[in-house]
């Protein structure tokens, strides 16, 4: 905002590249998403309430 514009490319001085900061914020989403479902441990199902 300072300059008049939105920054959506950034260079980072380690790495040779350039980077898009929405893919990266996609990406890390979805890293975390997937590692959410995958590490998850199921419900027992015998703490689950019964309606008997």
């Amino acid at each position: 905002m300072y300059h008049g514009g939105v920054t959506d490319y950034i260079y980072v001085h380690v790495f040779p590249f350039i980077f898009n900061f929405a893919d990266i914020a996609i990406t890390v989403g979805g890293v975390i998403l997937a590692a959410r479902m995958l590490l998850e441990r199921p419900q027992d199902e015998a703490s689950a309430p019964t309606h008997a």
